[in-house]
């Protein structure tokens, strides 16, 4: 695909189960989430600078993470919509992101080939890890929450322990 024709992209989908299953999307500069099966947009979060590449829900569904091709991470309040952080420190794109199972951490795979652990509360980025040689394109924490995975354009898969 052409750079122009990535507005047009929607790299991730999250669900949420629950009493309602929602669906969330990124695209452009917007993030919308929309009810499954009803085909309504409940509502758009604006504020990124540049395309959404990454979104997912926060295990208690209460908040939302979304990573950028402007280089940065938001954290949104999933009732409201309203953004409650912005998190820097990537030097490229960031790829993808993904919440702890319990909540207190996100990390984010970018095309700086590298992923970083930040604090969910605070916004701090608490480590960066090294390893990839190429774009990491996709990130996800263990269920138990003792590992991460990642994948990159390197042709890797890499498993780390995380503290």
């Amino acid at each position: 695909h052409k750079i122009a024709d990535q507005a047009k992209l929607i790299p991730r989908v999250a669900v949420l189960q629950g009493r309602r299953t929602h669906l969330f999307t990124g695209s452009a500069e917007r993030v919308q989430p929309e009810a499954k099966g009803e085909g309504r947009k409940l509502k758009t979060l604006e504020g990124h600078s540049s395309y959404v590449r990454s979104v997912c829900w926060s295990p208690d569904g209460n908040y939302l993470a979304s990573g950028s091709v402007d280089k940065t991470i938001k954290i949104w309040d999933a009732n409201t919509g309203q953004c409650l952080k912005t998190l820097e420190g990537h030097s490229d794109w960031v790829t993808s992101v993904a919440y702890s199972p319990d909540g207190t951490k996100i990390i984010s795979g970018s095309m700086d080939k590298t992923i970083k652990i930040w604090d969910a509360n605070t916004g701090q980025c608490l480590k960066t890890l090294n390893g990839h040689s190429h774009y990491v394109n996709s990130v996800a924490y263990s269920p138990d929450g003792t590992k991460i995975i990642s994948g990159s354009s390197d042709k890797t898969i890499k498993i780390w322990g995380v503290e």
